[in-house]
């Protein structure tokens, strides 16, 4: 599981990472990677230095999450924060995009440290002394342990790009390719996540040329958004080899019980499984959701956990094909809001009430039921078939006959 802590949560500090790290092991919810979203992990705005107030020791931090099976993937785009000695050091030598007039070319942002917006500068990725600079901020990073980075979107309001660049996608592309050129030379396995749908970060030219995962985020968290997340996740699958989205939602009030066992159920299903909790306190904290839910959020977390060596296998087949036509998710029918996980797994979305008792057309062969403990005969595929009523979160989720894509099923998951 990928556990992201929205950057408008000031709960940034190495003690908070340790204390949500040890509460989804008491809880037996698997976890993965920790994600710090925004620039308030850092001391300045992009200047890829841990806050020595926040994190006085980020080297160790990493290497103890490292020794539970747990990476670390940090939120980065290259706009150095103006109140920043980096800042200061590329704007004297010439490291910055510059305006027609020959200044600085400054943005507001507004994920800075605390939320607070901050007026920065870009690092100018035609100028090969500005790339070298760049590329000694990112040691900063690489040289302790982090062993990803997601890129996001820059210059929402603007059509043109910093610069000579036509626009802002073109300019984060170039960002994102010298940034995995850079990374993945040093640390081969080092993750670049890219972001597409709601205020992408890249283009999807490039996305299809070199994408490997992508965040679909950015939605609200009721059921409606649901479906419009699912809509942008189904989109990218065309388009990555890897899509997957924030569960439940990134802005909104906490969803109903329902409405977020539903979330849980089809996220659980693409590569990446994040619990984005700037939407929601987490259901093992007190008072934030019932028992009933924490047993769901256990159960597809492991399920997910469970999914890794297939994951795994769809990614190798993907990454071996010249053609990048390979995807791990393909949309059978995006009407239908139906998907496949790579040949074994067939999943219906479902986001309310109406949508949990449609009909949907089952592909060719003969599936089992996962959420089915009747031990009911295989259903033939190849035809309609209608989703029974049951209750939120446990509609079907359709495994081929035959196949073993979950063949380890842990305590925890088969509570459920």
């Amino acid at each position: 599981m990928f556990y992201s802590r929205d950057h408008r949560q000031q709960f940034y500090t190495q003690d908070d990472v340790f204390y949500h790290v040890e509460q989804m092991a008491k809880h037996e919810i698997p976890l993965g990677v920790i994600h710090l979203d925004g620039s308030i992990w850092q001391e300045y705005g992009n200047n890829c230095r841990f806050s020595p107030e926040r994190f006085p020791d980020a080297k160790e931090m990493i290497a103890k999450l490292k020794s539970k099976n747990i990476r670390v993937v940090v939120w980065l785009v290259p706009h150095l924060d103006s109140r920043s000695p980096e800042f200061q050091e590329a704007a004297a030598k010439g490291y910055l995009v510059r305006d027609e007039n020959g200044n600085v070319f400054q943005w507001k942002d507004g994920r800075g440290i605390g939320d607070s917006p901050y007026m920065g500068g870009f690092i100018d990725f035609s100028n090969p002394a500005a790339r070298d600079y760049w590329h000694s901020l990112l040691d900063r990073i690489l040289d302790i342990g982090v062993s990803g980075i997601y890129i996001d979107g820059i210059l929402y309001e603007q059509k043109t790009g910093p610069g000579h660049w036509s626009s802002p996608l073109a300019y984060m592309d170039t960002y994102a390719k010298d940034l995995m050129d850079y990374c993945q030379a040093k640390q081969p396995d080092f993750e670049v996540i890219l972001k597409l749908s709601v205020r992408p970060a890249i283009s999807e030219a490039f996305a299809t040329k070199y994408g490997r995962l992508s965040y679909i985020g950015d939605h609200g968290s009721d059921a409606k958004s649901m479906k419009e997340a699912a809509d942008h996740f189904l989109e990218a699958a065309n388009v990555v080899i890897g899509p997957f989205t924030e569960t439940p939602g990134w802005y909104g009030p906490l969803p109903n019980d329902a409405t977020y066992a539903r979330w849980l159920r089809w996220t659980a299903f693409q590569p990446v499984w994040v619990n984005e909790s700037g939407v929601c306190v987490d259901p093992y904290c007190p008072g934030h959701g019932s028992e009933k839910l924490l047993q769901e959020f256990r159960y597809w977390a492991n399920v997910h956990a469970e999914l890794q060596p297939y994951f795994f296998a769809l990614a190798k087949q993907a990454e071996a094909d010249p053609s990048r036509q390979t995807r791990m998710i393909r949309a059978v029918d995006a009407k239908q809001m139906t998907y496949q996980l790579g040949p074994d797994i067939f999943v219906p979305i479902v986001w309310d009430d109406a949508s949990a008792t449609r009909t949907i057309r089952l592909p060719e062969g003969q599936w089992i039921d996962l959420l089915d403990n009747t031990k009911a005969p295989p259903i033939e595929g190849g035809r309609d078939y209608q989703l029974p009523k049951r209750e939120p979160g446990r509609e079907p989720i359709f495994i081929r006959h035959g196949a073993t894509p979950l063949q380890v099923r842990s305590e925890a998951s088969n509570a459920h």
